[in-house]
């Protein structure tokens, strides 16, 4: 079994090498989308003393939550293909489990940990969204543990899915989801107590929480402006903990957002490899 799976991730990682235009197609675009919301929402430290310091922060971590979560999408046609050469090599290769271990080094080791960290850590080099680099480094850590969350779901979608088409429907219809209760359009304390379940069930939910949770950790002289008619108001200093609290979010439940990443990532990966054994079987 062991000699089995060594040989399939091999025989993947050559293939993804060798495939020039899917490197380019998470490379060339997570370092532009990285550089670009970095340019966008350069230096947001000299916003902090408008509306904008709050606004902008919130809005760079819902486009990483968007952006990451398209890449992902290329998940389960990918997996669907691993499924698809279990079926047809089963009996020369055996197990699932060495499929499924080739697949996860021909699609998590160069696609699924590089691209987001660099989207994110050019977001946030240039953002300084964080105030302090260990801020940084865990936003960076949310969006890659995000992005492999989505992607252990679009392998679980493709192990399952009867085509192509009808699983990048299916991904796409989660992903949808995710960014709709993610705590961007609507404040997770307003939604229904049936709603609220459902979001915390979805990945995006913990991702979105643990990159604004570090984009405000430690922040202390925010405002909220307006203006009405000539004469502009501005808010006393808030902290970026009481900035938060008003959106539903608790700034001291980061940790349990990564765990959750985690946790929700695991159960993924193990229902994939479960509807690998149950579907992926030659049709005579």
């Amino acid at each position: 079994a062991a000699r089995a799976a060594a040989l399939l991730a091999a025989r993947e990682w050559r293939g993804v090498r060798r495939d020039v235009p899917l490197l380019a197609l998470h490379y060339v675009p997570a370092v532009a989308v990285g550089l670009t919301l970095g340019l966008v929402f350069d230096d947001l430290d000299a916003r902090n003393g408008t509306a904008a310091g709050i606004q902008d922060r919130l809005g760079l971590g819902f486009v990483i939550c968007a952006a990451i979560g398209l890449s992902a999408l290329s998940a389960p046609p990918r997996f669907r293909r691993a499924a698809r050469l279990l079926a047809r090599e089963r009996d020369s290769y055996g197990a699932v489990p060495a499929f499924f271990a080739s697949a996860v080094v021909g699609d998590v080791l160069p696609l699924r940990l590089l691209p987001p960290a660099l989207t994110a850590g050019l977001a946030m080099a240039f953002s300084r969204a964080a105030t302090t680099w260990s801020h940084g480094i865990l936003f960076v850590l949310a969006a890659a543990q995000l992005h492999y969350a989505f992607a252990a779901t679009g392998r679980f979608i493709g192990s399952v899915a009867p085509s192509d088409s009808v699983a990048n429907a299916a991904a796409s219809l989660l992903f949808l989801f995710n960014l709709l209760l993610c705590g961007f359009f609507v404040a997770p304390d307003d939604l229904s107590p049936a709603w609220r379940f459902l979001a915390r069930l979805l990945p995006a939910s913990a991702g979105y929480e643990a990159l604004v949770i570090h984009e405000f950790a430690d922040q202390t002289e925010l405002y909220l402006t307006s203006k009405v008619g000539s004469t502009k108001y501005r808010s006393s200093p808030l902290t970026g903990e009481a900035v938060l609290r008003c959106f539903g979010f608790d700034v001291h439940r980061w940790f349990g957002d990564h765990i959750r990443l985690v946790l929700f990532s695991l159960a993924a990966d193990c229902a994939a490899c479960i509807g690998m054994v149950v579907f992926a079987h030659e049709r005579r």
